[in-house]
């Protein structure tokens, strides 16, 4: 017993200089502070693919009852990367790979929806304001244009990729909020919506039909 009191008695001071050691402020140096211009991040989201339906030619609103539809998950997974323009500004470019789906059926025919669903190489051309909150937090609204190129468009396991359409422009808005993770990482996390400016696929039995996604960002990214 007395053995272990003596190791004791020599093991507290050094285990006291070591919490000591370990719990020393952190210092960053001017370089380490400077302001970031060049961000890249990495970004995926979750979203729920829908549809909007295009008023006619004389401006009637159609029934949405007569071409019923159901949403679709979706997923777009992508880099980024943008510039400090001035102030909160950024300006950016990127690259994903993008679904765009929803389901079709018909009010008078009990079959099964059928599914459209399209995957595409999107490049997005993005403008951001980043709001800094404090030395920790973010919050930013990233307004979109973004070009979709078809490579595969399926009607539920059939491909129809001749026929749908090949390429279109959507634009949508991100709304993030940002923690950082040392001192070039940030962590984000937010709502992001994207409305297709073309049809998926046209069908002469239904009225023009218009994709939208909508749902959650996350990513992470680094300044430099």
């Amino acid at each position: 017993m007395r053995s272990i009191s003596c190791l004791v008695l020599f093991l507290l001071p050094l285990t006291t200089l070591w919490a000591q050691k370990n719990t020393e402020p952190e210092y960053y140096t001017d370089s380490d502070l400077k302001k970031r211009v060049v961000l890249l991040e990495a970004r995926s989201s979750s979203m729920v693919g829908m549809r909007r339906l295009a008023t006619t030619m004389d401006g009637t609103v159609v029934d949405p009852s007569l071409f019923p539809y159901r949403p679709r998950f979706v997923m777009s997974n992508g880099l980024h990367g943008a510039f400090l323009l001035k102030g909160s500004l950024h300006a950016g470019i990127g690259v994903e790979m993008s679904d765009w789906s929803y389901a079709v059926s018909s009010p008078s025919l009990p079959v099964e929806p059928f599914t459209w669903r399209g995957s595409y190489w999107a490049i997005p051309f993005r403008a951001g304001f980043v709001t800094e909150v404090n030395e920790t937090y973010t919050l930013e609204v990233w307004p979109q244009a973004t070009l979709n190129k078809l490579k595969v468009f399926r009607i539920n396991d059939e491909d129809y990729s001749l026929h749908a359409t090949q390429q279109f422009w959507s634009g949508g808005i991100s709304l993030l909020g940002g923690r950082a993770v040392g001192i070039r990482g940030r962590f984000l996390l937010g709502a992001t919506m994207d409305f297709g400016f073309r049809p998926l696929y046209y069908v002469n039995a239904r009225a023009t039909e218009y994709p939208i996604r909508t749902g959650v960002s996350v990513g992470y990214r680094m300044a430099f």
